[in-house]
């Protein structure tokens, strides 16, 4: 079964599905409150902590900002310095706006499958051409949205997408899981190294396993 190959922007939805965050002077600092609608920022996207935020604006400005507000389910990625970077905003996020360093995606479910987004998008920004179309020599920007709407992808139909997405999904648990119990280990020796030297502990107590 031979594959669709589409256009990225005739997957997302027809009103504001590829939306860069505000330019210029629209987010300043003096605009900022100690509490209220968050401020998503390139931070977030990469560290994937949606949960805390380092800037927030009122009602007011989240209603004249509201273009840009953040959705459950909605795709955010890195457009400047770090390019490419992906997440998936779960359920229950807190309200906000993206700021001029993200893009949001609203993809349309009737076509593609998130997570198989996710995935391939991944490919693209590591087959480098996401940083091909960037600009700036020291700080690399994508400026364009219409870069992202005219990549071409392959489109196969959804239930062919979505064994590919929970196929990868599972691969990156088995990932996830391996790197937690790398990191234990890398915390135990990091300990056992410490307290030996110290002789805090001693050799003749310890029944280590190889």
């Amino acid at each position: 079964e031979e594959w669709e190959v589409v256009r990225l922007g005739e997957v997302v939805i027809k009103s504001k599905g590829i939306q860069r965050g505000p330019w210029g002077g629209s987010i300043k600092k003096e605009i900022f409150v100690p509490e209220g609608y968050a401020v998503y920022e390139q931070s977030n996207v990469i560290s994937g902590n949606v949960t805390n935020f380092r800037y927030f604006i009122n009602k007011d400005k989240f209603e004249e900002l509201k273009d840009f507000e953040v959705k459950e389910g909605d795709i955010l990625i890195t457009a400047a310095g770090t390019l490419g970077k992906l997440i998936i905003l779960p359920n229950k996020i807190h309200k906000g706006i993206i700021n001029q360093a993200l893009i949001r995606i609203r993809t349309d479910e009737d076509i593609i499958n998130k997570i198989y987004f996710k995935y391939l998008f991944d490919l693209i920004v590591e087959q480098g051409i996401i940083d091909s179309y960037s600009h700036g020599a020291t700080l690399k920007n994508l400026s364009s949205i219409r870069v992202l709407q005219n990549i071409k992808i392959p489109l196969p139909p959804l239930p062919t997408q979505q064994k590919i997405a929970s196929m990868l999904s599972a691969i990156d648990q088995k990932i996830e899981a391996e790197e937690n119990k790398k990191k234990a280990l890398e915390d135990l020796f990091k300990t056992l190294l410490h307290n030996l030297m110290t002789a805090k502990i001693r050799v003749n107590s310890l029944e280590v396993g190889v």
